[in-house]
């Protein structure tokens, strides 16, 4: 328990009525892990974590080996991302109005009773009312992630393969491996789970929260239910020991999963049904009902404010021209020159200046640079005048999300600094400008994978 640093809370809170998509606050933070920061989409500098910080689409938390950090998505039945580093995670473009969270880097334990949209790295995955873990390393230049499923079912990679209880998959670079979920693998997770619970214990200052002998019982607890996810005497045995910690909401978590949210199923097991009636930490969530949904489908990703989007027909200059220039009609030139009654007769107009000798013909005007003519630069070698020409609509707070795509692009080979700052950029702007494809938001996530 000595690794211990800390836990930070983070509620994703989801609009769906903003074309922005998801949001994340920082609502609570039990310790400041050392080493922990969030990154705005498109910023250089870090900040320190701190309640009341919001995170969107594109922004970026990192931390260090020894941080564990919690999100958790506000929606109801609010799905759980416990994290531990080193880890780099990307609030990434909400999908279908649901939060959207990439692990690039790092340990993640999921827990959902609605459907969830993760991505590890650039596999995308989905799922509904499930369990399961996420292990992203960086050995070298090959990206290798590991996903274990403890309840339910998810379906990852473009491919949609079908991860069922009890089961792995593994991705080295291309290559994929399938077999069942180790001993070992479980024991990790349930270590992870039980380092959260201490520390919830802690900040609640319960009784026996420091002791070694605690984190002891709840890792033990939480390996049952992992191995023995259907069982549901293990699950309320692990939910009794939390309610003992003041764990409230994974209390509520796990009776709700064993169907123990009753008088009667609460006499069944022992459990004390008015000191659950007094705690509304626990009597809350587990007596709210989650809509029931069908396994969210895995894809590159396009945001609720993308999928929506309507097009703006193109109008030409000539229609334009046409529609805002009106001719005077002869009728109103001969009132203009009507003689009104008792009134001095008007001055003869002046006659036109002559004509000059020779009129030089107007300079045919430079067409103003767009992405479109841009990306032709670039695709013909003249990639230092397209990042001018994208730089200056940058600068004139004018770009959009396909502009900060094409520079994330050129600037791989030159400045992985500036691929991330465009690339986050490029998430943040299409959550609501909706101009990108899921094929380029694929290319956003594997240039900041590789950016690292």
């Amino acid at each position: 328990m000595r690794t211990w640093l800390g836990v930070i809370c983070i509620a994703m809170e989801l609009a769906s009525a903003s074309t922005t998509g998801a949001q994340a606050t920082i609502t609570v933070v039990v310790r400041r892990p050392t080493g922990a920061s969030v990154q705005r989409a498109g910023a250089t500098a870090a900040v320190a974590p701190a309640a009341g910080t919001i995170l969107q689409p594109g922004d970026m938390i990192t931390a260090s080996d020894s941080s564990l950090i919690e999100l958790k998505c506000t929606t109801t039945g609010a799905t759980t991302y416990r994290l531990k580093g080193p880890l780099r995670v990307l609030i990434d473009v909400p999908m279908d109005s649901l939060c959207h969270i990439n692990l690039m880097r790092g340990q993640g334990e999921v827990l959902a009773e609605v459907p969830t949209n993760t991505t590890a790295g650039t596999i995308p995955m989905a799922s509904s009312g499930t369990q399961y873990s996420i292990d992203v390393e960086r050995p070298g230049d090959t990206i290798l992630c590991t996903v274990v499923v403890f309840e339910g079912e998810i379906t990852a990679g473009q491919q949609r393969k079908a991860v069922v209880q009890g089961e792995r998959i593994r991705w080295k670079g291309t290559a994929v491996t399938t077999g069942r979920a180790t001993t070992a693998e479980i024991k990790r997770s349930a270590a992870l789970y039980a380092r959260f619970d201490v520390a919830a214990a802690r900040e609640r200052g319960a009784t026996g929260a420091e002791s070694a002998a605690t984190f002891e019982r709840l890792k033990e607890s939480h390996y049952e239910v992992l191995a023995n996810p259907t069982d549901t005497a293990k699950r309320v045995a692990l939910a009794k020991r939390q309610i003992q910690y003041r764990v409230d909401d994974q209390a509520a978590y796990n009776l709700k999963r064993a169907k123990v949210t009753d008088g009667a199923a609460f006499r069944r097991y022992n459990i004390d049904a008015a000191a659950i009636r007094s705690n509304p930490a626990i009597y809350i969530p587990l007596t709210t009902r989650v809509p029931s949904a069908a396994v969210a489908t895995p894809r590159a990703g396009v945001s609720s404010g993308a999928a929506t989007a309507v097009a703006r027909p193109a109008t030409s200059v000539a229609a334009v021209s046409g529609a805002a220039v009106s001719q005077p009609s002869a009728s109103v030139g001969a009132r203009a020159r009507t003689r009104v009654p008792g009134a001095a007769a008007a001055a003869p107009p002046a006659p036109p200046p002559p004509a000059p000798a020779y009129e030089a013909p107007a300079p045919t005007p430079t067409p103003t640079p767009t992405i479109d003519s841009d990306i032709q630069l670039i695709a013909s070698g003249q990639v230092d005048s397209a990042i001018t020409n994208i730089e200056v609509r940058v600068t004139a707070g004018s770009a959009t999300s396909r502009d900060h795509l094409a520079l994330a692009t050129v600037y791989e080979t030159r400045d992985t600094v500036k691929v991330r700052e465009h690339a986050t950029l490029a998430m943040a702007l299409h959550a609501s400008d909706g101009l990108l494809k899921p094929e380029d938001l694929q290319i956003l996530r594997a240039l900041l994978v590789r950016a690292g």
